[in-house]
């Protein structure tokens, strides 16, 4: 852990922003604080001195986002921690949106946020360190009534900073998404935006006061001695839940997603249009299969593969293959009852992974082996192992880590 640590905040002068603020000087760290008018941040000036730089930014203007970003670095040296929080609340039914506020909400939540990650990268991959935080929402992961505008900006940059975490993977930029719940900040106050209500939308409008009246919110400033924690972290999550009771309320949304994905499988599979003959390339492993061993719900096998993604995120060799060794990590994951011992012994060394892929040889070219899970863009499914697999296999693919890069090579000898 480095200290001082320098940060760029965006969204600085209130809300989120102010606590991170607040919390990084508080610890000796310096800050260019991003703010629309640097006028809200005197009285931190005024205590903190210059360790704090003002910067008047508005994050659509790409232009002040580069210059902001490059004053941080020429006053303090270096770039540590990029905080995305400028954002604002957008509120109405999708049917009562007006498509310019949607478009400015976009504009700030999703293109700003653009702006200020290719503004820093360049910083942040010359250092070979630093760290991306992208504060999103619960609402960037489920959709809530008169939310839907602001909840597709939220999914939007989830997405980014999910692909980007796989872009810069090996660089020493780590990314993480904050999902906070609601927290006692002005996102649904002056900074917001409403569009016309019509009275069909009265009732859900209603269900959301009454939710909003009764809820407790979150305290900003708990939520900057967690970011603290987080920017600390040797390894940090690529996502963290903000609030009391949100990981159950996850656990739950996700096993609803999946609950209704596995009543209409007969559905996913006829939508493919090829059923695989004998011996054919193409192989849809039945995921049922794998998972008939033990009782197993799906909850446990999502933590699995989460504990997965996060080792090999990290590069955590030891830790992956430690996973790897457990025989319900391995038998519902790959297939397979006992692990091959070689195999296990060159994950735990850091050399080799190996990947069994039923694919075909145009799909397999967007394999993105550091992604944290493998995945093939395939109709068909992936598994982690040899091929001593349950599943039939066609090939086998080996990634290897080269001068920080991922390298893989078919079992013919042809690498990409």
């Amino acid at each position: 852990m480095q200290h001082p640590k320098v940060w760029f905040i965006t969204g600085a002068g209130r809300g989120f922003g102010r606590e991170f603020t607040l919390a990084a000087l508080r610890r000796g760290d310096k800050v260019g604080a991003a703010v629309r008018d640097p006028a809200a941040l005197d009285a931190l000036v005024a205590e903190y001195g210059d360790a704090v730089v003002p910067l008047r930014v508005d994050v659509t203007d790409r232009d002040a986002v580069n210059a902001a970003v490059l004053r941080t670095e020429q006053v303090f040296g270096r770039l540590d921690v990029v905080v995305n929080n400028a954002g604002y609340g957008l509120f109405g039914a999708v049917e009562e949106l007006d498509p310019d506020a949607l478009r400015a909400q976009f504009d700030t939540n999703v293109v700003g946020v653009l702006h200020v990650i290719q503004a820093a990268l360049p910083v942040l991959r010359r250092q070979g360190s630093g760290h991306i935080v992208q504060i999103s929402s619960t609402g960037g992961v489920g959709a809530f009534p008169t939310l839907g505008g602001y909840n597709a900006s939220k999914w939007a940059v989830e997405a980014l900073n999910d692909a980007l975490s796989q872009e810069v993977a090996g660089s020493g930029v780590r990314v993480t998404i904050v999902e906070p719940s609601g927290f006692d900040t002005d996102w649904g106050g002056p900074s917001a935006a409403t569009s016309r209500a019509l009275p069909e939308y009265d009732d859900a409008r209603a269900g959301m006061d009454e939710y909003h009246r009764t809820a407790r919110p979150g305290d900003p400033a708990a939520a900057a001695a967690a970011l603290l924690e987080i920017v600390d972290a040797d390894q940090p999550p690529l996502r963290v839940l903000f609030g009391a009771g949100m990981v159950e309320f996850m656990k739950g949304l996700y096993e609803d997603r999946l609950q209704t994905w596995k009543a209409w499988r007969d559905v996913t599979e006829r939508a493919q249009g090829h059923t695989p003959a004998e011996g054919d390339q193409h192989h849809v492993h039945d995921p049922e299969a794998a998972h008939t061993r033990t009782d197993t719900t799906e909850a446990e096998l999502n933590d699995a593969w989460c504990a997965v993604s996060e080792a090999m995120t990290s590069n955590d060799s030891e830790r992956l293959g430690a996973l790897l060794a457990d025989d319900f990590v391995l038998g519902h994951m790959t297939g397979y009852e006992q692990p091959r011992a070689d195999w296990l012994a060159e994950i735990a060394a850091g050399t080799t992974i190996y990947h069994s892929v039923s694919t075909t040889d145009t799909d397999v070219r967007d394999v993105m082996p550091s992604s944290g899970v493998l995945t093939a863009r395939t109709h068909t499914d992936v598994t982690i192992g040899g091929e001593r697999g349950t599943w039939p296999t066609q090939f086998r693919v080996t990634f290897t880590r080269v001068d920080s890069r991922w390298v893989a090579t078919r079992a013919d000898g042809n690498s990409w």
